[in-house]
């Protein structure tokens, strides 16, 4: 029987964000309970409308007008995450030109790991997938923009085939670190080393069947 967090997510009314003091100050309370929550548990099963509204101190009708379910309000604080991720990335100086793409993508994994292990809740989240829908959008997203840095870093081409190699790697990485999160709570240092080393061996053996490809076809 599938859990409840991968169940397929029907359409839902669009989320409310409070506007003037009282709403501003309500919805603030429901994100910061949510995620109180679920720091705690180091885990998403606990959260419900009820245990949130009772952590914020407010009706859960309350609640409810702004996230009408739990998963919209999963949604909302996985954008949250995402958002401070990209912004700490973003904020951090890149070599692209100058690195060999091995070490690039040990970098950016070690990146993801250090940015999960101060954000509990985003890494949790990430990890713990609300749809198998939302999760292969974000394997796709990561994997477009990992194949596009591989085939510079690389003198290649950007290929469909390398798309989709980067969304498996996305996904074996997030394998192990699940793992790791779901038996420890943590991303174990030993873990870690098994995924960039499972991530680097498959995309060794993919970019030169790529570039095998490239050159046979010319």
């Amino acid at each position: 029987m599938p859990s409840r967090q991968i169940e397929p997510m029907l359409a839902e009314k669009v989320v409310r964000i409070g506007t003037k003091k009282p709403g501003v100050e309500r919805y603030n309370a429901i994100i910061q309970a949510a995620e109180a929550i679920i720091t705690e548990e180091r885990s998403i099963e606990g959260l419900s409308i009820q245990s949130v509204a009772r952590r914020a101190r407010i009706p859960r009708v309350s609640v409810y007008y702004f996230f009408p379910s739990v998963n919209s309000l999963l949604e909302t604080l996985y954008e949250r995450g995402v958002q401070r991720m990209a912004t700490e990335f973003l904020g951090e100086p890149q070599s692209e030109t100058t690195q060999l793409w091995p070490n690039f993508v040990e970098s950016l994994m070690d990146q993801t790991r250090s940015h999960y292990e101060k954000n509990p809740v985003t890494m949790i989240l990430a990890l713990s997938p609300r749809s198998l829908t939302s999760l292969n959008q974000a394997h796709q997203h990561y994997g477009k923009e990992l194949a596009h840095t591989l085939a510079h870093l690389t003198g290649g081409r950007g290929s469909q085939q390398l798309v989709r190699s980067c969304e498996i790697a996305s996904e074996i990485a997030d394998c192990v670190w699940r793992k790791s999160v779901v038996e420890h709570q943590i991303i174990l240092p030993s873990f870690h080393q098994q995924a960039k080393s499972a991530v680097i061996s498959y995309l060794k053996s993919v970019i030169r069947e790529v570039f095998f490809d490239q050159v046979s076809a010319v």
